[in-house]
Formats: C-alpha cells, sequence, structure tokens
C-alpha cells in the first residue's frame, strides 16, 4: 500500500510542474492549446504574467516568523 501512495504522491507532484510549467513558461502557446474552448485566443497575450506575479504577491504575503 506503501508504494501505491507514494506513486499517486508523485503523479500529482508531477502535474503540479506541468501546470506550473504551463502556466509560467508555455501560456501562449501550450496554453492555447489545452484551453483553446475555455478561453478566446486574444487572452493568452494580456494574462501571460499573472501567474508570477500572483506568486510573488502571495509569498510576500506569507507570515514566516513562526518557522524561526
Amino acid at each position: 500500500m506503501e508504494i501505491v501512495a507514494k506513486i499517486l504522491i508523485a503523479f500529482v507532484a508531477i502535474e503540479h510542474l506541468y501546470i506550473l510549467w504551463m502556466e509560467m513558461f508555455a501560456w501562449e502557446t501550450k496554453g492555447k492549446e489545452v484551453f483553446k474552448s475555455a478561453l478566446p485566443a486574444e487572452m493568452f497575450k494580456p494574462t501571460k504574467g499573472l501567474p508570477i506575479k500572483d506568486f510573488i504577491t502571495d509569498f510576500s504575503r506569507q507570515d514566516y516568523s513562526g518557522l524561526f
């Protein structure tokens, strides 16, 4: 059972890394293929920088004072 759990965890981790890659680096190429029916083509260029902006904003809001 432990092996199955590790395989599922690895699958979810790889899936999240793929989504991260697609949103940050391949939004205008692979993103258009994946979301072709959900978003109009003209929405990809203006929204290209949103994932990194959200990441930086969320990271800067975290309170890490209890960790150290």
